[in-house]
């Protein structure tokens, strides 16, 4: 073999050595690019939670803007502190919505409380007569009743788990509706066909919203002016929820909205 050929020999046992050295940088490259894009989701799906926690407002009509923004200082003083041996701290003032997918592994309602929704009278009666006076905690662990609540809410905070899991047992709304934040369940309402109404023609069984820079509530209008719903307890008006009834003002207030469902 002459030295041409032990050159060419050498000049192409160097090129692939390089050919060869260059993909797996390539492939380094695009396993470093996955694992950033992918990181990048994850911290993008985490402030969107964050959002939707700061969204969801304290609850509770006896709630001022005083106190909303305190217990929105209290709360920051926790957010983004570094849990031990875990992930950032979440928000105590909020409870994010929870996925699809864990409301659709709930078991299926029971049919003997589906009702006409022109017999309202007597369905808010009855959510009155079951749960009037009983705590929020206590109604996400009884298993006796049919109220599919989100037993991960916050307790202070479950205005829209309850009035959410109140209208899929009465066979008002479906599943795939509900939500535990106020405003996205008012935008589901909506395009479900609810239609807002005005006090004067508010029926026992519409849907009270209650979104201004003061409050951010839901409630199930009961009729005679009172609405039920998960009202916050204690001092501060900040504790945990209890099932009780409140008198709605008329004329409405500045961001209050009564959603009707049409037949």
């Amino acid at each position: 073999m002459g030295w041409g050929d032990a050159f060419a020999n050498a000049y192409n046992a160097a090129t692939s050595a390089a050919k060869a050295a260059f993909q797996k940088v390539v492939n380094a490259y695009d396993a470093g690019k996955a694992a950033v894009q992918g990181w990048v989701k994850e911290e993008v799906a985490k402030v969107q939670q964050v959002g939707q926690k700061l969204e969801h407002a304290a609850t509770g009509p006896a709630k001022t803007s005083h106190h909303v923004k305190r217990r929105h200082a209290k709360a920051k003083q926790s957010f983004g502190k570094k849990k031990a041996g875990g992930p950032v701290g979440i928000c105590p003032f909020t409870q994010a919505v929870k996925s699809q997918a864990t409301n659709s592994a709930k078991p299926t309602v029971k049919n003997e409380n589906i009702v006409n929704i022109n017999d309202k009278d007597s369905w808010v009666l009855s959510v009155k007569d079951k749960y009037l006076g009983k705590a929020v905690h206590d109604l996400k662990q009884d298993p006796s009743d049919n109220l599919e609540m989100d037993k991960d809410t916050d307790d202070d905070v479950s205005c829209a788990n309850f009035v959410s899991s109140v209208l899929i047992e009465y066979g008002l709304i479906d599943k795939k509706i509900r939500s535990d934040s106020v405003q996205t369940l008012k935008q589901n309402l909506k395009k479900d066909g609810w239609v807002e109404v005005s006090y004067a023609d508010a029926k026992p069984g519409d849907v009270v919203v209650m979104k201004n820079e003061h409050i951010s509530h839901v409630e199930i209008y009961f009729g005679d002016g009172k609405m039920i719903g998960a009202n916050n307890t204690g001092v501060n008006y900040d504790g945990p929820q209890v099932v009780s009834i409140n008198k709605l003002k008329n004329p409405l207030p500045d961001g209050y909205t009564i959603l009707h469902k049409n037949n």
